[in-house]
């Protein structure tokens, strides 16, 4: 099976315990930036979750995305468009973006509009439950004009994706009503 890159923007742990869920599964073209790695204590923690997971570190945000077909935004909410404002410049046509981040539905659509000017596939991915004891097979809620590819082609390593439709900001409303729920 010819195996996508994987890249992380931001190695916390949720994108830890991802990569180390796909490690799991055979993946092994898996990248990760974090603007944290050059920090001394982060960084630290950084490097040695890469190691674990054999992640190569990328030295910019443009590297890893020359470096990956699919691109997780593993950051911060607060962050994300800004991120993703970033990012926009580097990707390429086919390439997915994932969202991950805890953003409101209208950040999501914020940044699936800038995807779609980017040629560029996009994923509101909201994670369901907690990472860690999930790993990669944690429940993901994913809309988006990527979400069914997505959720094809990470199937195949046991990821836990319910695509829900082609709308961004879709599942992240889903994920906020049932929060208040």
């Amino acid at each position: 099976m010819n195996q996508p890159g994987i890249g992380f923007i931001g190695f916390g742990e949720a994108a830890f315990h991802m990569a180390s869920g796909l490690v799991s599964e055979g993946v092994s073209s898996i990248f990760a930036f974090d603007v944290m790695a050059a920090e001394p204590v982060a960084g630290a923690i950084i490097k040695e979750r890469a190691d674990l997971t054999n992640v190569t570190l990328t030295s910019s945000l443009k590297q890893l995305i020359e470096s990956s077909r699919i691109v997780f935004c593993a950051t911060s909410a607060k962050y994300a468009l800004m991120i993703a404002q970033e990012a926009a410049a580097f990707l390429r046509k086919e390439q997915i973006y994932v969202d991950m981040n805890s953003a409101s539905p209208k950040v999501k659509q914020e940044i699936s509009k800038l995807m779609d000017q980017a040629g560029v596939w996009f994923v509101d991915a909201a994670v369901m439950e907690a990472v860690p004891p999930h790993r990669h097979k944690v429940p993901i809620s994913a809309s988006g004009t990527g979400a069914r590819k997505f959720s094809d082609v990470m199937g195949r390593y046991g990821m836990n994706i319910t695509y829900i439709n082609e709308e961004a900001g879709s599942a992240s409303a889903m994920k906020m009503i049932r929060s208040i729920l």
